[in-house]
């Protein structure tokens, strides 16, 4: 063997070649899977890490990244199709994407309740829970001017 990695690798694929539902292992690398619903398809992807992002302080691995997430990999991605039952095949392409910068809806309050506790904004009741549209134009303040931004959110 060549080392470390294919250790890792040769017992990864023994895993899977000796089950035969699993579609996909890797021990070495931890990380979670990201799930993309649709009606027709659900994909899965395993976002791995590597162990040195692992062992790393939070903020130094998003600045390391220049994201607002650390360094990470696609190990897979899998699809089931609503038209085949028991299909589950892995895709050439990863299609899950992450924000790169810090969406300007958490910035926004979004109540529920309606009780007018959160402000005087839209609340997601309102809508049906169902293709809100929330105006996060950043409005001028004594301290900040306005960027004159505007982006309409659709939740």
């Amino acid at each position: 063997l060549g080392g470390a990695l294919d250790v890792h690798k040769l017992a990864s694929d023994t895993f899977v070649g000796r089950n035969s539902g699993m579609k996909y292992n890797d021990i070495l690398r931890k990380g979670f899977v990201a799930v993309k619903a649709t009606k027709d398809t659900h994909t899965a992807e395993y976002i791995l890490f590597e162990p040195e992002v692992i062992l790393t302080d939070y903020d130094e691995a998003r600045e390391a990244s220049g994201k607002i997430t650390a360094a990470f990999t696609c190990g897979v991605s899998l699809v089931t199709k609503a038209e085949d039952a028991g299909s589950l095949d892995a895709q050439e392409d990863c299609v899950v994407t992450f924000d790169s910068t810090r969406p300007l809806v958490w910035d926004i309050p979004v109540p529920i309740s309606g009780d007018g506790s959160l402000g005087s904004g839209k609340s997601l009741t309102e809508c049906g829970f169902n293709a809100c549209e929330f105006d996060t134009t950043d409005e001028a303040t004594d301290e900040a001017p306005s960027s004159g931004s505007k982006k309409n959110l659709w939740i």
